[in-house]
């Protein structure tokens, strides 16, 4: 289920989270409670200093992964990366590259090769389509994209290629030239 799910039907992450990035904050919320484990805590070594600043910069960086935020976010890297100030290892910008790193990692399934990128595509369209079905169950309106009699998935995946993973990777590129998919 996707945010918007959650948060309109009342979920226990939209409650717990404010309807703020449920999802998001959920899965880094549960990967601090595993990490302070025992026998998982990497922050065993760390003072108190560093594991507040690793955490913030984690929580940031998982926060940063919420599609509803992908465009804004895209724009305001696009401006900082631009900028005449702008310094890759000064601490701020290095969060905003790693940030931005992540982000595409999540969404970077279009330039995985077309074989695997296709099971991952038949993959997520399954999700989207339990949460359609889900919806309808309930009576509510389906979701967009999560109706599997009018979805077309090739349309839809050509667009997010073209509309939101290119113009974040042409970005991430002129930092990261490796990056390059």
């Amino acid at each position: 289920m996707n945010n918007a799910f959650l948060v309109d039907s009342k979920s226990t992450w939209a409650i717990e989270y404010n309807d703020k990035s449920p999802l998001e904050n959920h899965h880094i919320s549960s990967s601090f409670a595993v990490m302070n484990s025992e026998g998982f805590n990497i922050f065993t070594n760390f003072t108190t200093e560093e594991y507040k600043n690793i955490r913030k910069m984690m929580i940031e960086i998982v926060l940063g992964t919420d599609p509803a935020h992908h465009f804004t976010g895209v724009a305001k890297f696009k401006a900082r990366i631009s900028a005449d100030d702008f310094a890759p290892d000064a601490d701020d910008d290095k969060l905003s590259v790693i940030k931005m790193a992540v982000h595409l990692a999540d969404i970077s399934n279009p330039c995985k090769s077309f074989n695997i990128a296709l099971i991952w595509t038949g993959l997520l369209y399954d999700e989207f389509f339990k949460q359609g079905d889900q919806e309808d169950q309930m009576g509510r309106n389906k979701s967009y994209l999560m109706d599997r009699f009018t979805t077309n998935i090739a349309g839809c995946s050509i667009g997010f290629m073209n509309v939101l993973v290119q113009p974040a990777y042409e970005a991430l590129v002129q930092v990261i030239p490796q990056a390059s998919p």
